[in-house]
């Protein structure tokens, strides 16, 4: 049966009800004013190398919460020249763009691949267990019969 109750989300930005589309936690109306402050953030990096995340925050009037989500969504990169890092989420160590660092990733790949592998161990292991269960329920020629009486009417 469907499901029949509305699935509703409060807007980050505006607090305003709205139906989530694509996973987005902000309404459609203020993901387009998002992504136009995106795009002046952006060429304003490119035209002004030298500035960290303050500086382009107060010049481009954008929260500097905003600009690191950027950074993290690896949709923006700032210049060598600014020496602009955010911490890795896992250790801390400082990055340039991304949630975590080149050693920090590779050891949540390794964990995640273990965890696949266990994952599907355990349910082929199900799946013979399944099957020996099978094979012990079936009677000697394989086949099962159920008693039927025949009424003539």
């Amino acid at each position: 049966m469907k499901d029949r109750r509305m699935n509703v989300e409060v807007c980050e930005c505006c607090r305003k009800l709205f139906k989530p589309v694509s996973g987005l936690k902000v309404c459609h109306t203020c993901h387009g004013e998002l992504e136009k402050q995106y795009e002046d953030v952006k060429e304003f990096v490119r035209n002004n190398p030298e500035l960290g995340i303050e500086g382009v925050a107060a010049a481009c009037k954008v929260l500097e919460s905003s600009i690191v989500r950027w950074m993290r969504e690896e949709r923006l990169l700032f210049s060598l020249q600014a020496e602009v890092t955010i911490p890795c989420q896992c250790c801390g160590d400082d990055i340039e763009q991304g949630r975590y660092c080149q050693s920090c990733a590779t050891k949540l790949n390794v964990l995640y691949t273990q965890i696949k592998r266990t994952k599907t161990m355990k349910a082929n292991r199900r799946v013979e267990v399944i099957e020996l269960d099978l094979e012990k329920s079936k009677t000697p020629s394989g086949l099962r019969f159920q008693n039927r009486k025949s009424y003539a009417y």
